[in-house]
């Protein structure tokens, strides 16, 4: 990594993502060399080639040619991070940040020790099954793999949907959302079914409660008569009158400022105080 600026993140909780500084990067069209690189980043340790070769390749396709070249692919996804990826003649090691690093320790943990800032922030980083876009069938140990970890990242989803809805109780409108979502996951709780709708229920309620309490704009008021356009005193110009001239033509004129008179004809009276 090269520090917090131009920070490099894979994504796997959903379709597999690599970013830098939050903006998505292109990746290698190959979904073999796709599912590599998302597989050395989440396991996070040193693999044996001979072993990488098995998991994404047959025999018969050249798995060491094959490895190399999607090696090489990955080194141009990494650019300035190419450090962080260390092969030599036996072994293959990644080390990046992955959201799954930030879930992992909630696997076996008990969530109820867990701030809610911090199952909210995990929470938030789901956006779908894991690896969703990389589902690899002929690739028999890479997909039980990928399977295995989805699982988990589901009970954990669960876990942690629950824990908010039980947690927020008192708090209709934080848990609502939470509770939907769950709800979303497992629609055939019927309990879980009967705790939204008195979610919902709470929300509304106090929704309207708020609206009554606030002043209600087509309330009767009082007539008032009409008000004149008021005239500014440091703004005498705007004031137009009307007289008639010896020939009996109507004219409408207007004064500001003070000294010799100076007669402007023609002009928008509303202008005569920037004269």
């Amino acid at each position: 990594m090269n520090g917090s600026q131009h920070r490099l993140e894979l994504r796997v909780l959903g379709d597999f993502q690599v970013t830098r500084d939050g903006q998505p990067l292109d990746l290698p069209p190959s979904r073999k060399t796709r599912a590599l690189l998302a597989y050395l980043a989440v396991t996070a340790r040193q693999h044996q080639r001979e072993r990488l070769c098995e998991i994404f390749w047959d025999i018969p396709d050249d798995p060491r040619g094959a490895l190399r070249w999607s090696l090489s692919k990955i080194r141009q996804v990494l650019g300035a991070d190419e450090k962080t990826l260390v092969a030599d003649r036996n072994a293959v090691t990644l080390n990046l940040e992955t959201d799954y690093a930030r879930l992992a320790p909630l696997v076996k943990a008990d969530l109820s020790s867990r701030s809610t800032e911090e199952l909210e922030a995990v929470l938030a980083s789901i956006r779908g099954g894991f690896l969703a876009d990389l589902s690899l069938e002929r690739c028999f140990e890479d997909e039980s793999w990928r399977q295995a970890i989805a699982s988990e990242v589901e009970i954990v989803e669960l876990g942690i949907l629950r824990e908010l809805v039980e947690r927020l109780a008192d708090e209709p409108r934080r848990a609502l959302p939470f509770a939907q979502r769950l709800r979303r996951l497992v629609p055939d709780d019927a309990r879980l079914a009967a705790e939204t709708e008195a979610l919902e229920d709470k929300v509304r309620s106090a929704t309207a409660q708020a609206t009554s309490r606030a002043p209600q704009s087509g309330a009767a008021r009082p007539a008032q008569a009409p008000s004149k356009p008021a005239v500014s005193p440091q703004d005498p110009g705007r004031a137009v009158q009307f007289c008639r001239a010896l020939d009996g033509t109507r004219l409408a004129y207007a004064s500001t400022g003070s000294g010799p008179a100076i007669l402007r004809a023609a002009h928008w009276m509303s202008h005569l105080t920037f004269d």
